[in-house]
């Protein structure tokens, strides 16, 4: 029950006893409020610019705070909101609103790089094993440690402090920097839906990380990699094919191990991958050689890439859901020992090929068969010429400088 207004001094707080609120006369929006009790609650009532709802905001109760402290405070609040701010907008909880950006997700890294930096209790795992892998326990207790406090409570010096932290923790530069990019993004998330202001993370500094790696396989390790693949399609038909597909098509292992046969069309001479890193469709063309590889290939279940083992239900029990091979390790053990490779992995296959279509086609072309939203990754990663080949371009421009003709002495 509103009462009317009043020119609030202790007097007329001593006096007041009917239940209800009384506004100052003095400070429009400065209000207290009698209660059945008898306790008097101070109180900033305004109504945000562009809404219709009146925010109250409770200043303590006199006799716990005197009338002039709730007076300079409620002076403050008004003041904002008379500027256009709303004070009294309720920001939710790390714990609460990390959550919310998590679920509004649609990134295929949500399940293991989202989850994982978050702090959540358990990650997705890759290789589809029955139980989920636990995350990394320094980010669920920066979780649990973070959890109670409004999004709005963060600083700047409070982020770099726990980045700081986390190097002195041992974490590489990498890991802290991927901490940072997924904490930032979730306070940029707030900032958009208008539940933040700035977001704390604006202004702090990742850390310069190491070269990305460029290894690439040169002709003569090509050369006996292929060689090798003849034993190995003896032992591992499948996993042979994986790596000639890696070679031939520059496709990541893991769209190799989850490639179908439903998505293989051997007499168009494309393979269609329905879901790339990207989160987009692309299709892999498939040079005569892969396609001579598939047709030759057997077909165990609906994998191009069979497992080596197939689970079989027990009796009564209903067939178990189809999985893709979790990885190609042991196969890739085999070859780059038999083709005495040192310092090889699976990706970097892929990084030759991206280069030496670049070499061949250009940039665009290789930007596309890599499956690149943009030039950039493919330019700086996977396309970065030699020093030989830049010594061979600047002797060709060299060469054709119009120099005069030297006089011989």
């Amino acid at each position: 029950m509103r009462r009317g207004e009043k020119a609030l001094t202790d007097r007329t707080l001593k006096a007041l006893k009917d239940v209800g609120w009384y506004t100052d006369r003095d400070l429009p929006g400065f209000s207290v409020r009698v209660l059945p009790s008898g306790s008097k609650v101070f109180a900033a009532r305004y109504v945000p610019r562009g809404s219709r709802v009146r925010r109250t905001i409770s200043l303590g109760t006199w006799g716990t705070v005197t009338l002039k402290q709730a007076r300079e405070k409620a002076r403050v609040i008004l003041s904002a909101a008379a500027l256009g701010d709303d004070p009294g907008r309720k920001a939710p909880t790390w714990a609460e609103w990390s959550v919310t950006f998590f679920e509004r997700l649609n990134a295929k890294s949500k399940e293991t790089f989202h989850r994982r930096f978050l702090g959540f209790t358990e990650e997705g795992n890759r290789r589809r094993t029955k139980t989920p892998a636990p995350t990394d326990p320094t980010f669920r207790e920066i979780r649990a440690k973070w959890g109670p406090r409004p999004i709005s409570s963060f600083t700047p010096n409070d982020l770099e402090a726990e980045r700081q932290a986390l190097l002195a923790a041992g974490k590489s530069r990498t890991t802290v920097n991927r901490w940072l990019a997924v904490v930032a993004a979730c306070f940029q998330a707030a900032v958009r839906m208008e539940l933040l202001d700035r977001n704390p993370c604006a202004k702090v500094r990742a850390d310069r990380e190491a070269p990305p790696r460029s290894r690439t396989l040169s002709t003569a390790e090509m050369g006996r990699l292929l060689a090798a693949l003849e034993g190995e399609r003896k032992r591992d038909p499948w996993a042979a094919a994986a790596v000639l597909l890696a070679v031939l098509t520059g496709a990541r292992r893991g769209e190799i191990l989850a490639l179908r046969w439903a998505d293989v069309r051997l007499e168009e001479g494309f393979a269609r991958l329905p879901d790339s890193k990207s989160g987009k469709p692309r299709f892999l063309p498939l040079p005569a050689q892969a396609i001579e590889e598939l047709k030759a290939l057997p077909h165990v279940g609906s994998f191009v890439v069979a497992p080596m083992k197939r689970e079989e239900p027990e009796e009564g029990e209903e067939p178990k859901k189809e999985t893709p091979r979790p990885d190609l390790k042991r196969s890739w053990e085999r070859l780059t020992k038999a083709a005495a490779l040192e310092g090889i992995s699976f990706h970097d296959l892929r990084r030759t090929f991206g280069r030496e279509l670049n070499r061949a086609a250009g940039l665009r072309v290789a930007q596309e068969a890599l499956g690149h939203s943009t030039p950039d990754q493919t330019a700086a990663v996977y396309t970065p010429e030699g020093f030989d080949a830049v010594r061979e371009a600047a002797e060709k421009r060299a060469k054709l400088l119009p120099f005069p003709a030297r006089v011989a002495g």
